[in-house]
């Protein structure tokens, strides 16, 4: 016989459990998030007992663990956007002991508490709402993959953290001096084709010799966050960035990959006294001096790589004297 029981964690997440008891055959439990998959699992479950079948040995997944998915998952990610972090976020899950008893869950066994326990144990190790989230993210959908492939995994609903408003900070201009003067040739030629081009540090980072068409003064970018190669408008300061390009081959920067960009420039930040700047930001203020200089949105989303106006618009910091002084 099968039965569903509700139970409301102290955080106040709702999870159902349901177990079948039946002569002859082992128990069987399983946790949900909704209520409908907890009936239709007990309805499969005795379903599979009046045909007379071993369900403990029907059962796909039952002697995988969330471990044995975020291996494969970090296989994959050579042939994913971003798959570097990704790796390094997965192995940091796979080797330290603080992580033991849950990537050791096995697959017929996880449920909205053991996502409940990664987000809050990220969120007390200090890490930003919005990364949560994303982790998150990472984890569910390496679940939904299993679940996908007919593993008998719990579909797991669990409402993320609130993102932190949207950052507004841009380069001053004497931060930009101060910075400069600060690094070393490799780093400045990436800062100013940063505040340049407002290419992402990942772009930068992989960009090759042979993606550069100076004649056209267009850098292709095959790589991208939307997934879409792009080409980028080279001003003459870009140009100067990239240097001399005659019988160059492999990356234009050197740097191997895009956390090399971020450390190189946040222990730069902290040399220089320049506080809460990121690379990322050089983004932000490459496009809002693009629109200080009264570029259409259309030009700018060229030059960014934007899909809609409303993504544009979060990396746009105009201030109201900039918009006065462009109506004149």
């Amino acid at each position: 016989m099968g039965t569903i029981s509700k139970y409301v964690a102290r955080n106040g997440e709702v999870s159902f459990q349901a177990k079948v008891r039946r002569k002859g055959y082992k128990s069987q439990s399983k946790s949900f998030v909704e209520r409908k998959d907890a009936q239709k699992w007990v309805r499969a479950i005795e379903a599979a007992m009046d045909r007379g079948e071993q369900v403990e040995a029907a059962r796909p997944g039952s002697t995988l663990t969330l471990a044995d998915l975020l291996r494969q998952r970090a296989k994959d990610e050579d042939k994913r956007r971003g798959g570097y972090i990704e790796r390094m976020h997965i192995t940091k899950w796979l080797t330290k002991d603080e992580y033991r008893d849950w990537r050791s869950t096995p697959l017929d066994k996880l449920d909205v508490q053991s996502l409940v326990w990664f987000r809050d144990h990220e969120t007390a190790r200090g890490i930003a709402p919005s990364t949560v989230a994303r982790l998150m993210t990472l984890v569910q959908s390496t679940i939904n993959a299993a679940r996908h492939d007919g593993a008998m995994v719990a579909e797991i609903k669990l409402k993320r953290p609130k993102n932190a408003p949207h950052r507004d900070r841009v380069l001053k201009p004497e931060e930009e001096v101060v910075l400069l003067s600060n690094a070393n040739s490799t780093l400045r030629r990436a800062i100013v084709f940063a505040l340049e081009t407002a290419c992402r540090q990942g772009e930068i980072a992989r960009l090759q010799y042979a993606d550069l068409d100076l004649a056209a003064r267009v850098a292709r970018l095959h790589v991208t966050k939307t997934g879409i190669p792009r080409d980028v408008p080279l001003s003459s300061r870009a140009i100067e960035a990239i240097g001399p390009t005659e019988n160059r081959i492999g990356l234009v920067f050197g740097y191997p990959n895009s956390q090399t960009i971020c450390h190189s420039f946040r222990w730069l930040c902290k040399k220089s006294k320049v506080r809460n700047l990121r690379f990322h930001d050089l983004r932000h203020t490459c496009l809002t001096r693009l629109a200080a200089k009264g570029l259409s949105t259309v030009v700018l989303q060229r030059v960014s790589g934007h899909k809609t106006l409303s993504q544009l618009q979060r990396y746009v910091n105009l201030r109201a004297t900039d918009v006065a002084e462009m109506l004149g």
